[in-house]
């Protein structure tokens, strides 16, 4: 998506961020010693994610508004190795489907962000929910999800984020957003970080996801 007007439904998104940051600053007031994020804690940097078509096109306008050509070169240049990595893995995870295996786990799949420089994301003021949301327990797919460096232990009660409810705004902004650009190719699906910044969303997105 080119630099200029931003779209009405980026407007939303923003004030949806706000709000996660507000929940995420709501558990670890109340969890001070149990949220672990901090300088230097990447894990989330290297999870496995993907992006709904608003989110998305905020993120690739960030990048191209934020960082100087010369900044964005050789992260655009990790973007494509990461989406190597991430074609492999759809093509190893469906041929094991077809072959009645195993289906990879994302979860445990682990893929360096193009974002991630020297143990830090070089547009972290505008990293996307999933990542601001890493560090406290969401709820994702229907199930309770805890980071694994923080002191929150699986299976106890504490407050929680529903990931899930949040995911569904971005559908909606996502589809309002399409409709008003006039991009029937997007389809509801989701896409990956790499492929954000390379700008190859809309007909690009991911058709077939690990699941």
């Amino acid at each position: 998506m080119a630099v200029g007007k931003r779209p009405p439904e980026f407007a939303s998104y923003l004030d949806l961020r706000s709000e996660v940051d507000r929940l995420f600053d709501e558990v670890q007031t109340r969890h001070p010693d149990l949220v672990q994020c901090r300088a230097g804690c990447d894990d989330c940097c290297y999870a496995l994610f993907q992006l709904t078509y608003v989110e998305a096109a905020y993120i690739h306008e960030a990048f191209q508004r934020t960082l100087q050509r010369r900044e964005r070169r050789p992260l655009l240049r990790k973007a494509e190795k990461a989406e190597e990595q991430w074609t492999k893995l759809v093509s190893e995870s469906a041929a094991s489907r077809e072959a009645g295996g195993a289906v990879l786990n994302p979860g445990r799949i682990r893929i360096e962000c193009p974002l991630h420089v020297e143990g830090r994301c070089i547009l972290y003021a505008e990293r996307p929910v999933t990542c601001r949301l890493y560090g406290i327990p969401t709820v994702v797919g229907g199930k309770g999800v805890t980071c694994g460096k923080s002191g929150f232990l699986p299976g106890a009660s504490y407050p929680t984020v529903n990931l899930d409810r949040i995911q569904q705004k971005l559908f909606v902004f996502s589809r309002e957003m399409v409709l008003n650009i006039g991009n029937p190719a997007w389809g509801g699906r989701t896409v990956t970080m790499a492929r954000t910044l390379l700008g190859k969303f809309g007909a690009g997105f991911s058709e077939t996801p690990i699941d």
